[in-house]
């Protein structure tokens, strides 16, 4: 694969979207248990519960730390833009501005007509998320629930 040189890395405008740890980690554990193909692939064998699901799995591909995805290797953020799940709509509409280009609807492919991820949360499981994602949670000014 090819790779960039600094100077076009430099010069792309890069950007990514973040998203609430505790929403984050509640839809991978729903989309994971609701396909049998992840089951496989992640050795799930039963239903778990979420807390069995983040202590068993939380140190996944997916489920990684969002600063690893968008940090460099001296921890600043390698990125440009940083929106939010939260305001989607809002904040890709800035991305296209300043790429300038039509903000047409993002389509939605993926509604998942799941209950409200605080409804699932136990306290083990609502610390193990805060600790795991402590730093974003920081960075990023998130609560549970909010």
């Amino acid at each position: 694969m090819p790779k960039l040189t600094r100077p076009q890395f430099d010069d792309y405008f890069k950007f990514t979207f973040v998203r609430n740890p505790w929403a984050r980690a509640y839809s991978w554990y729903k989309g994971v248990m609701r396909d049998q193909r992840y089951w496989k692939k992640h050795g799930i064998t039963g239903e778990l519960t979420l807390h069995q699901f983040l202590v068993r799995h939380g140190d996944s591909w997916g489920l990684r730390p969002q600063l690893w995805w968008i940090t460099d290797r001296r921890g600043d953020i390698a990125v440009d833009f940083v929106g939010r799940f939260e305001s989607l709509e809002q904040d890709f509409g800035k991305v296209c501005d300043h790429l300038n280009i039509d903000n047409g609807d993002l389509p939605r492919h993926l509604v998942a007509n799941n209950p409200p991820y605080t409804d699932e949360y136990d306290d083990r499981s609502r610390a193990l998320v805060q600790e795991r994602y402590a730093a974003e949670i920081d960075l990023f000014g998130y609560q549970f629930g909010g």
